[in-house]
């Protein structure tokens, strides 16, 4: 009852005036000691009690989109930053590759020359008995000449 009176007499008005009637306890399934008006004022005091002690410091959603929105583009443009970087060396390999190119092809011919000329002298060797057959010359009835499939000969 202290408590109902404290209540009572912090919310005001004229429930502070009249003292509480004694009543029996409340058994379970019957309505509230305090009553309805009683009750529903104890429940906003107490609301009231709690969303004082809440803090006020809540962020607010304006500020959560601007943060989300930098922290975004901030990541954008690191990604654009390491796509250009790899794009140089990238850029930087090709041209080095085709810098080479040229040495590469030559020794490549010279490589396709030697293991041709060696199998012209087998083929020569082998074919030997063979009255028609002229060694090192195409067995198609081509006039342009075309490197083997796989450009490696013997």
């Amino acid at each position: 009852m202290r408590f109902i009176k404290m209540v009572a007499a912090h919310v005001g008005g004229a429930a502070a005036a009249v003292a509480p009637r004694r009543r029996r306890a409340a058994r379970r399934g019957e309505p509230c000691a305090l009553g309805r008006v009683g009750a529903v004022r104890l429940i906003r005091f107490l609301l009231r009690s709690v969303a004082r002690t809440l803090p006020k410091t809540q962020i607010r959603g304006s500020y959560l989109f601007l943060g989300t929105a930098l922290i975004c583009a901030a990541g954008y443009y690191q990604v654009g930053q390491v796509n250009q970087r790899r794009r140089f060396f990238k850029e930087d390999k090709r041209e080095r590759r085709a810098a080479i190119l040229p040495f590469l092809q030559a020794e490549e011919d010279a490589r396709y020359v030697r293991a041709q000329a060696r199998d012209v002298e087998f083929e020569s060797r082998v074919m030997s008995g063979v009255p028609s057959w002229e060694a090192g010359k195409s067995v198609y009835n081509t006039r342009e000449w075309m490197p083997p499939a796989d450009q490696r000969v013997g």
